[in-house]
């Protein structure tokens, strides 16, 4: 599966990007989804919104990629923010205490409003 079927990448500015992602986060599409994200902060968007909105299945790859953007976010001093999150994904996110520690908002718009400038 590519990348660009799983991932449409935004760069709002100098230092924010949204990230939407598509389908499901499992082991057959996560690959290169770190790399890709990781590459957004790595030029100087260190403020990443996660767009869940499109995303409908969320296995441990899935979660285990969040958390290595989070990470990776962190050690760049940026932040990660999820926005959209579906009922099943959730679901997911809350028994796996992963939606305890990114913050989550409604929609895009007010993710990128609750992020530094």
């Amino acid at each position: 599966m590519s990348l660009e079927s799983v991932l449409t990448l935004r760069l709002v500015d100098d230092g924010h990007a949204v990230a939407q992602l598509h389908g499901a986060l499992d082991m057959d599409t996560t690959v290169g989804l770190c790399d890709a994200l990781g590459g957004a902060v790595d030029t100087g968007h260190r403020h990443l919104v996660l767009d869940m909105s499109g995303v409908d299945f969320c296995d441990s790859t899935g979660l285990n990629m969040i958390v290595l953007v989070r990470r990776h976010v962190a050690e760049r001093h940026g932040t990660l923010v999820m926005a959209g999150v579906g009922e099943l994904v959730q679901r997911v996110l809350d028994i796996t205490g992963v939606g305890t520690v990114i913050p989550q908002y409604p929609d895009v718009e007010q993710a990128l409003a609750h992020t530094p400038d």
